[in-house]
C-alpha cells in the first residue's frame, strides 16, 4: 500500500462510508477480526494515550482494520 492510500483512510476518521472504494480491498471488513485486533492493542502496554503503539509507531485505529499488517511484537498477525 503507497503513502497516499494510507493518507485517505486516515482522513477519512474510519468511517466506511467515506473510504473510497478502490481502498476496500486493503480493509478487514469482519467484525470479529477488528474486534480481537483491537482488544489485544487497547489491553497492549506500548499503546498510547494518542492510540498509537509505542513499537511501531502507527496508529493503532487504522493498522487494526489493515489486512496485511502485523503486531510489531507477534501479537496478532496478517489475514
Amino acid at each position: 500500500m503507497q503513502l497516499e492510500e494510507v493518507q485517505i483512510l486516515a482522513l477519512c476518521d474510519f468511517d466506511i462510508n467515506k473510504v473510497p472504494k478502490f481502498l476496500h480491498r486493503f480493509l478487514i471488513f469482519d467484525d470479529k477480526i477488528l474486534k480481537e485486533r483491537w482488544d489485544i492493542c487497547n489491553n497492549c502496554e506500548f499503546l498510547n494515550k494518542k492510540l498509537k503503539c509505542e513499537q511501531c509507531g502507527c496508529f493503532m485505529r487504522l493498522k487494526t482494520r489493515m489486512g496485511k499488517m502485523s503486531c510489531p511484537i507477534g501479537k496478532w498477525g496478517k489475514v
